[in-house]
C-alpha cells in the first residue's frame, strides 16, 4: 500500500465527519487526530500575534497533511528500524524507501507556504534526521558505542538545524531555542523507541511509538497555526 493510499484509509473518516460539519469541520477534524491545541512556546511572543485555530477549508488541509504525514513518519520510522535490527534486509530496504517517500511530502508541504527553495532545504535536513536514526540502530546492531555517539551527536545538530530552520523561514516567530528544543524532545523519544526495539522489548517500543506520535501531533499543530498565522491568505480560507 503506498502512502496516497494509506492516507486515503487513514483519514477518510475525519474528512467525512469535516465534509458533514461544515463550518466546524475543522474542530471536528483536529478533535479526531487530536491536534486541536498547538505548542505555544513555540511561538515567539514578538507582537506577531497568537498562535491561530484554522477555520477555512485550506487551513484543515494543512492540519490534516501535517498530522498524518507527521505521525506516519514515526511508524515508518519503526518499520525501518525494526527491520534494520532483525536483519530483514529486503523489509528495510522498502521501509526506508516508504520513509524517504513521506520526507519527500513532507517537504512538498513546506514548500506550499514557503516556496520549493525552503522546501528543498527542509527535505535535505528531514534526510539528516532519518539518516542519524537509522545509524544510532546500525550501531545498536554492531555494539559500536563510537557510532552510536556519532549518531547522537548527529541527532543532536539535526534539533539546532532545525530550530535555526525554522527561525529564518518564519522571521522568528517559530523561535529557534523552542524549536530546537521541541526537536531534541522528538527525536530523543524517537531513539529511546530503537533502544526498545533493540532489546527485544516489544511492548516498551510499542508505548514509545505512541508517545512520539503524540510528539508528532503537537509538532504539526504548532506549524499549522504558525502557517495560517504567517500566510492568511493562502491557508486561512
Amino acid at each position: 500500500m503506498n502512502l496516497k493510499e494509506r492516507m486515503i484509509r487513514q483519514w477518510a473518516p475525519a474528512l467525512v465527519v469535516a465534509a458533514l460539519a461544515g463550518v466546524g469541520g475543522c474542530s471536528a477534524i483536529s478533535n479526531l487526530t487530536g491536534s486541536g491545541q498547538s505548542n505555544q512556546a513555540a511561538s515567539g511572543q514578538n507582537g506577531s500575534g497568537a498562535a491561530q485555530s484554522p477555520t477555512g477549508s485550506e487551513g484543515c488541509i494543512l492540519r490534516v497533511t501535517l498530522s498524518t504525514l507527521l505521525q506516519e513518519h514515526v511508524t515508518l520510522l519503526a518499520d525501518t528500524t525494526g527491520a534494520d535490527l532483525g536483519g530483514r534486509t529486503d523489509e528495510f530496504k522498502a521501509a526506508e524507501a516508504a520513509l524517504d517517500e513521506n520526507s519527500v511530502h513532507l517537504a512538498n508541504a513546506i514548500s506550499n507556504a514557503f516556496g520549493s527553495e525552503t522546501g528543498d532545504s527542509f527535505l535535505a535536513l528531514w534526510r539528516k534526521q532519518n539518516d542519524a536514526l537509522i545509524e544510532y540502530a546500525n550501531g545498536l546492531t554492531a555494539k559500536d558505542q563510537d557510532a552510536q555517539d556519532k549518531a547522537d551527536s548527529e541527532m543532536e545538530q539535526f534539533a539546532e538545524d532545525f530550530g535555526k530552520f525554522m527561525d529564518e523561514a518564519t522571521s522568528s516567530r517559530l523561535s529557534k531555542d523552542a524549536m530546537s528544543d521541541m526537536m531534541k524532545d522528538d527525536v530523543l523519544g524517537l531513539r529511546r523507541m530503537i533502544d526498545a526495539q533493540a532489546s527485544g522489548d516489544f511492548g516498551t517500543a510499542y508505548s514509545k511509538i505512541m508517545v512520539s506520535e503524540q510528539d508528532a501531533q503537537t509538532l504539526a499543530s504548532t506549524l499549522t497555526d504558525e502557517f495560517i498565522a504567517q500566510f492568511p491568505a493562502k491557508f486561512g480560507s
